[in-house]
């Protein structure tokens, strides 16, 4: 079904807010350029640690930004522009958040195939999934129209990220750190799909979801801290920056 040119505006509003997000992967990714094309014409390794770091520090700050997002984006539109705008483009906000943290993922791991010398990777796996995105997007678009738009552009993201891990595990030969990067993505995907089925079942108050944002935040910093981001990590960052 067709829609109105106005209800794209429900689209574009809560699209242009997410891809801000992307201009913290986007920074990272400058500053680790030249690093990364340095240290890839002496060790692997060196490569391979490197990613892993950056791939911790870079979920758990999207983790916490995306989490207050999620929890906070319906009193933000409300406040900025109506109620009305509000109650249609926040379940959009909520249908994007994955697939804002899958691009700047990303944006990530791109860095590191060109600054390796291996930038076609990225323009093939583009070319690959093109049909796919294409396919899934008019399925989509034409049975749910506005929520379809905001599906699919999460959908295309995530199976981008799919790629992109499958072949940067390839290209860093980091096939041991299989398992890690699988429980560093959970960091952010468990937490977040536990908190939209909260708000599906529970409407919170402006100060109910102060004092659970604040809480959650706090036990994911310590969760991070314990059992993701390891001594040798931090030791690791200040060696390559040095």
């Amino acid at each position: 079904a067709f829609l109105p040119i106005s209800a794209i505006i429900f689209y574009t509003i809560p699209k242009d807010i997410l891809d801000k997000v992307n201009m913290i992967s986007g920074g990272l990714s400058l500053a680790l350029f030249p690093t990364i094309g340095i240290n890839s014409m002496r060790k692997l390794n060196n490569i391979s640690d490197l990613f892993i770091i950056s791939l911790k520090l870079l979920t758990i700050i999207l983790s916490i930004l995306l989490f207050l997002l999620a929890l906070f984006v319906e009193l933000m539109l409300e406040f900025w522009i109506d109620i009305n705008f509000s109650v249609k483009s926040t379940p959009v906000v909520y249908l994007m958040i994955f697939g804002v943290f899958a691009t700047s993922i990303n944006i990530l791991i791109m860095s590191f195939f060109q600054g390796v010398g291996k930038p076609d990777i990225t323009a093939k796996l583009q070319f690959f999934r093109m049909p796919v995105i294409i396919f899934v997007s008019w399925i989509l678009i034409a049975n749910y129209g506005l929520f379809g738009a905001a599906i699919s552009w999460s959908v295309g993201r995530l199976f981008a990220l799919l790629l992109n891990l499958i072949f940067i595990i390839k290209t860093l030969r980091i096939s041991q750190y299989k398992s890690e990067i699988i429980k560093t993505l959970s960091f952010f995907t468990v937490p977040i799909i536990g908190l939209l089925f909260s708000k599906i079942v529970y409407i919170m108050s402006t100060w109910e979801s102060m004092f659970f944002g604040g809480i959650f935040i706090l036990i994911m910093i310590i969760l991070f801290w314990n059992y993701f981001l390891e001594i040798k990590d931090m030791h690791q960052i200040k060696l390559y920056f040095k």
